[in-house]
C-alpha cells in the first residue's frame, strides 16, 4: 500500500510522506523535505520544503511554510510558499499570504494581506534538529 524510498535516497517534494488524518490531532512542529497532507486539527507550525495539502476537514492554527500549498480547509495562520498558494471553494485563510503565484477559487475565503514576491526562495526543512535553512 505504501511505497518505501530507497535508503540514502532524499524524500521527492511532491511525494506524499506524511498525513494527519480526519479523527487526529498534533501539536507540535512538522518538518519535512516530502508532501503533508493534513485532514485533522493541528496546531504548531510546518516547515517543509515539499507541496502541503489541507484538506476540507482540515482545522490548522499553525503557520506554514512550503513548497506548493494547497488549501481546502481551514487555516489560522500565516502561509509562505516558493512556489505557489491555491485556496479552493471550500478553502478559508484567516492571516497573511507569501508567494510568488496565489490562486483564489470561487467560494474561496481570505482574510489577510498578500504579498506576492518575485523573490521565491527554496526553503529546506531541517530534520536533524538544526535551524531549517532558507
Amino acid at each position: 500500500m505504501f511505497k518505501q524510498r530507497e535508503p540514502g535516497t532524499a524524500p521527492k517534494p511532491d511525494f506524499l510522506e506524511t498525513i494527519i488524518g480526519k479523527d487526529s490531532e498534533f501539536n507540535g512542529t512538522v518538518s519535512s523535505a516530502a508532501g503533508l497532507r493534513i485532514d485533522g486539527k493541528m496546531q504548531g507550525q510546518v516547515l517543509n520544503s515539499g507541496d502541503v495539502i489541507v484538506g476540507e476537514s482540515a482545522e490548522v492554527t499553525a503557520d506554514i511554510k512550503g513548497r506548493n500549498v494547497v488549501i481546502s480547509g481551514l487555516i489560522r495562520g500565516n502561509v509562505e510558499a516558493t512556489g505557489k498558494i491555491e485556496i479552493t471553494a471550500t478553502g478559508r485563510v484567516e492571516g497573511d499570504l507569501k508567494t510568488g503565484v496565489l490562486i483564489i477559487a470561487e467560494g474561496g475565503k481570505f482574510s489577510g494581506k498578500s504579498d506576492m514576491t518575485a523573490d521565491t526562495r527554496t526553503y529546506v526543512a531541517s530534520t536533524d534538529g538544526e535551524t531549517p535553512k532558507v
